[in-house]
């Protein structure tokens, strides 16, 4: 979906990606967005927060149904 020619690996996908930019705005904090960085991703991925793990979960879960609608 994405037309950057940019690697889809996870980065990328929360962070990177315009396709995607409205969900991440919406349930991945500021902090972990703005300025990106490979151990920011790594940060988030380690939450123990349910807060944040649902929030991740949320976030997927648009953008599958934005993949599969499309």
């Amino acid at each position: 979906m994405c037309n950057q020619g940019c690697i889809g690996d996870e980065f990328h996908f929360l962070f990177e990606c315009n396709e995607f930019n409205d969900f991440s705005k919406r349930y991945i904090s500021s902090y972990y967005s703005k300025n990106p960085s490979v151990i920011k991703l790594n940060i988030l991925f380690n939450k123990n927060s349910k807060a944040v793990l649902i929030n991740i979960c949320q976030y997927l879960k648009q953008c599958f149904k934005r993949i599969l609608w499309s």
